[in-house]
């Protein structure tokens, strides 16, 4: 069983509603992502929000940060306190053009090196750990470096033993606000 979880749980501000909602060409944006894992190879998703969301027949579960909703990185220590398995994949509702392909060969890299923490994708602009897969075992790890006041998980990854995969930077496409979504309408 390979896990998912969506990482929805974001202020929105920059986008004025909440970003989970938002119609991304003619999906919200939290069913998009779970389509995504779903269709890249995940048989169990949930889902961490900072209000509630609809259900779907797609998710298994709803979480929300267990630090109150302090950035991304209190969204990953939620999910790494939460799954079940050894190792997840982990995609941000902002990041709408992940591929299920690139999804797939994320947990396909993580599952045959055993030494890996995490496996991201990244573009000629740079890594993004929040389309990525991780180890259960760097919970304690992402714990001991929140506590000690870090909050990015940009910085956490620098620590880890990391596999990076190739993509474009239109796949690695950052939606935060309106002027972010072509072709999109917000709700």
């Amino acid at each position: 069983m390979i896990e998912g979880v969506v990482l929805a749980g974001g202020r929105s501000r920059r986008m004025g509603t909440d970003k989970a909602l938002v119609t991304f060409e003619g999906e919200p944006m939290y069913l998009r992502a779970t389509r995504i894992l779903k269709e890249g190879g995940c048989s169990m998703i949930s889902v961490i929000s900072r209000s509630p969301l609809p259900g779907d027949e797609s998710i298994n579960g709803f979480w929300t940060d267990v630090h109150g909703g302090q950035g991304p990185l209190d969204g990953l220590i939620t999910a790494l306190r939460n799954v079940q398995s050894p190792y997840f994949c982990l995609l941000a509702i902002d990041l709408p053009r992940v591929t299920p392909p690139a999804i797939a060969r994320l947990w396909r890299t993580i599952d045959e090196n055993e030494t890996l923490d995490v496996a991201h994708l990244s573009a000629p602009s740079g890594p993004q750990a929040l389309a990525a897969c991780w180890r259960s075992r760097v919970l304690e790890r992402a714990e001991s470096f929140f506590d000690s006041g870090g909050r990015s998980v940009h910085d956490l990854v620098g620590g880890l033993r990391v596999a990076t995969l190739a993509v474009s930077d239109s796949e690695l496409l950052n939606v935060n606000s309106p002027a972010q979504m072509p072709g999109a309408e917000a709700e």
